[in-house]
Parts: C-alpha cells; sequence; structure tokens
C-alpha cells in the first residue's frame, strides 16, 4: 500500500510540473495586460517636460507638453495654446476597462486587438507590409514577425479640437517620446491599427537610456512595440507549434520518470525474492 500512494504522489508531482509550462504558452495576462502606462519622457521647460513635437511637412511647427498628469499642445504656427485641458490620452490594456477618459470606441478597438493576440499570437502582424522586411534585414535572413514578441500594447486618443484639426490636413503628424526601458541596441518595431490592418509606424529609434523617441503619427488607435524575443522575456501568447512543444518536452520527461519508477519497482520485488530464496 506505501508504495502504490508514493508512486501516486510522484505521479501528482510530475502532473505539477507540467501544468506551469503551459501556462507560459497560452497566457501572457502577467506582462502587457497588466502593464501601466508607459511613461513619456522629454525635456523640461517652463511650461513643462516637452515629450513630444507637432510637424507640418516635417517642420516643427509646435510642442507636446506633460505637466501634472496632462498632456497639452502648443502650436507655435498659430500660437493656439491648449493648456486647460487635456488633448491626448494614453491608455495601456491593462487600464482599458476602468479608464474614464479613453473614447468607447477607442476601448472597444484596443481590447478587441489585445484579445485578437492572445487568440492568434504574432501572426496577427504577419501581413503588416514591410514589417517581415524590415525584421529580416535587422535580425538575419529568415527572421520574421514569429521571431518578435509584444512588449507594449496602448492606445493613443485625441481628446481635444484643437489637436485633432491639426492632424487632419495632409503631411502632419506628431512625434511622441516614450521610455519603455528597451536595452540600447534591441531592434524595436512600432505597429498600428488602423483601418483594419496592423501598419509600420516610420522613424523610430531607441536612445541610449532605452527610450524610444520620435514615434510619429499621423493620427491614433491601438499600438504595440514589438521586440525580439531573445531579448526579452515572452510578453506575447506562444503559437499553438510552441505549445505542444513544451507539452512534449515535459511528457517525455514524466515518461522517464514513470520508467525509472518501475524499474525501482521491479528492482525491489526481484531484490525480494532473492532475499527469501
Amino acid at each position: 500500500m506505501k508504495r502504490v500512494v508514493s508512486f501516486v504522489v510522484i505521479l501528482v508531482l510530475c502532473a505539477a510540473m507540467v501544468c506551469p509550462a503551459l501556462a507560459v504558452g497560452d497566457d501572457f495576462t502577467g506582462s502587457i495586460a497588466y502593464k501601466p502606462v508607459p511613461p513619456l519622457v522629454g525635456t523640461e521647460t517652463e511650461e513643462g517636460t516637452v515629450v513630444g513635437y507637432l510637424y507640418e511637412d516635417e517642420i516643427v511647427v509646435g510642442d507636446v507638453i506633460h505637466t501634472d498628469g496632462r498632456v497639452w499642445v502648443y502650436n507655435v504656427h498659430d500660437e493656439n495654446v491648449a493648456d486647460d485641458h487635456v488633448c491626448l490620452v494614453i491608455t495601456p490594456v491593462s487600464e482599458a476597462e476602468s479608464s474614464t477618459m479613453i473614447p468607447d470606441d477607442a476601448r472597444e478597438l484596443l481590447l478587441w486587438a489585445y484579445q485578437d493576440i492572445v487568440d492568434n499570437g504574432m501572426s496577427v502582424f504577419a501581413n503588416c507590409k514591410g514589417l517581415n522586411e524590415s525584421i529580416a534585414a535587422a535580425l538575419g535572413e529568415g527572421k520574421t514577425v514569429e521571431d518578435m514578441v509584444v512588449k507594449e500594447l496602448y492606445d493613443v486618443s485625441v481628446l481635444c479640437d484643437e489637436l485633432e484639426e491639426f492632424l487632419e490636413p495632409e503631411g502632419t503628424t506628431i512625434c511622441l517620446d516614450f521610455d519603455f526601458g528597451i536595452q540600447p541596441g534591441t531592434h524595436v518595431e512600432v505597429v498600428e491599427y488602423k483601418n483594419g490592418e496592423w501598419q509600420m509606424i516610420e522613424d523610430v529609434a531607441v536612445k541610449g537610456d532605452g527610450s524610444i523617441t520620435c514615434t510619429v503619427y499621423e493620427n491614433f488607435c491601438p499600438v504595440a512595440v514589438l521586440v525580439p524575443a531573445s531579448n526579452s522575456i515572452v510578453e506575447a501568447p506562444q503559437t499553438g507549434d510552441s505549445v505542444g512543444t513544451d507539452a512534449a518536452q515535459w511528457g517525455i520527461i514524466m515518461a522517464v520518470c514513470l520508467l525509472g519508477i518501475a524499474a525501482i519497482v521491479l528492482f525491489m520485488r526481484k531484490h525480494k525474492v532473492t532475499d527469501r530464496g
């Protein structure tokens, strides 16, 4: 009886070892799902911290200023100052449901984008024009978005008429500086979901302090920051193939354990019979 109990206990321990491995494979809520809003960084001025710029045909015509939790804009071109209210709201997935600032349609789209990544993994970015080519050029031939992970997922929404009107004409953009804590030299891709598809954001550069400078937007929507899987703890759901691989590896370990147990039991039985003889 004692042997049977010991055998069952060992089986339970083996099963417990497998469960965490499977959990890591199909869930990344411990990473981007709980991350706070990515901090904006910039240059301190009398008005506040300049965390970005407004552009007209690649010429700076205004500042994006962060003060006391508010993000507002100062358009030098027409001396339009909108510092009495919030012009931008940045919402990570973790705050999408609880935030009272994000517009309802933006909230729904951000949550949908998150769930799509959970359900389908990195393949949701596969049709992003130019993305795989950019990754292969940086990481090596044969590398694709499947070799990347999602480090950040958030929404940026315009809340003030001044900024919305500024961004409406062709050739007007806005640049924001975020601190994502990315190691210098890491290849980074930033993509946004608009017009029903993921599209690359141009002019992305990682500074020496790990912040990303000049992430240029023509409009706002869900934004995903991608980094190589080899440079980060897994922060996006693994594909089914990866989950299957993990399960197979732990299955082999369990089988080896069971074979070892069987060998020990047979040895003990033979040893007992020999002693009686």
